[in-house]
């Protein structure tokens, strides 16, 4: 499960850089874009599909990550339990 977290967290990372980084090449544009009215809002929300990606696999990691702490605590609220009954 640790490998599969790592794997969203590069991933997620990775997506979000690379949004940022096209956004910001591409500034010039998107404002011209966004003067434009209700075009310029859809062009933007299109503009972001990298980010929404990356928050994806940012979320992903989160849950594989709760997920990890959850079975610590079961696996340690058991032995707590099991050592009581010796």
């Amino acid at each position: 499960m640790k490998i599969r977290r790592n794997i969203y967290l590069i991933l997620g990372i990775l997506f979000v850089l690379v949004d940022c980084l096209s956004t910001l090449l591409q500034f010039e544009e998107i404002t011209a874009n966004l003067a434009s009215g209700v075009y310029g809002i859809g062009y933007l929300m299109g503009s972001q599909l990298l980010l929404y990606i990356g928050l994806a696999f940012l979320y992903g990691s989160h849950r594989v990550q709760q997920k990890i702490n959850w079975k610590k605590h079961r696996a340690l609220e058991d032995a707590f339990m099991d050592g009581g009954e010796g």
